[in-house]
């Protein structure tokens, strides 16, 4: 991060902050702005305040793009992305019902938001497990093999048929599309195990799955 902040001027927030002033409506140089404090705030304060104040103004740009008058493509890309990434804030934070509710805006703004519609589906999968696998099916019908969550989709849905179902035969069927898509994810975008990835494969290993266990990962999960 600090890497990429060197490649503008330094005073490059500065400068965004003064035009500004003259031109309070430029909502894509607000956007820029935004993204350059956020930045600056990882840098100087803690991880938890650097969520907290991001979601913040984020929640303000958001509200004040929204207001805009017009209807322009930009407008509609930053307000999208803006929901977007409110709702990616919102899980990390565990407030299920407003990710939700920001990837839904997100993705009836700009139906494709391949993230946000697989947004809508993770962060409702543990509180209605069949709709999740429906708008899982719909990512997975919709995104290109090489998007981000592709292979995540695959973890997710052997997560839901083994806690849900018990289907160990169809849990382990997904697990494995999730290791072959994760090939296919493009060389540039970095990847890790994912909370899917690693809750599925640890049941899948379990000999069998009780209702207590289950009881007890739903109660620690649920948001």
């Amino acid at each position: 991060m600090l890497r990429q902040l060197k490649t503008i001027p330094e005073n490059t927030y500065d400068l965004i902050g003064q035009y500004l002033k003259q031109r309070p409506d430029d909502i894509l140089s607000e956007y820029l702005k935004n993204i350059l404090e956020q930045n600056r705030n990882e840098l100087l304060v803690s991880k938890f305040e650097s969520l907290q104040m991001s979601i913040r103004t984020k929640e303000i740009l958001a509200a004040k793009v929204s207001r805009a008058s017009g209807n322009s493509d930009i407008k509609r890309q930053i307000l999208a992305t803006l929901y977007n990434r409110l709702g990616s804030l919102y899980t990390i934070t565990m407030q299920r019902i407003r990710a939700i509710d920001s990837f839904q805006k997100s993705y009836d703004i700009d139906n494709d938001e391949h993230d946000s519609l697989f947004g809508i589906a993770y962060s409702d999968r543990y509180k209605h497990p069949e709709k999740a696998l429906q708008l899982i099916n719909k990512y997975l019908d919709a995104a290109p093999e090489c998007h981000k969550k592709y292979y995540d989709a695959y973890y997710t849905l052997a997560e839901i048929y083994i806690i849900f179902y018990r289907n160990k035969a169809k849990a382990e069927e997904y697990y494995r599309k999730g290791l072959n898509a994760e090939d296919k994810q493009l060389p540039f975008i970095m990847h890790e195990d994912t909370t899917s990835k690693r809750l599925a494969k640890q049941l899948i290993e379990l000999p069998s799955i009780t209702d207590e266990l289950v009881e007890l990962l739903l109660q620690c999960n649920m948001i």
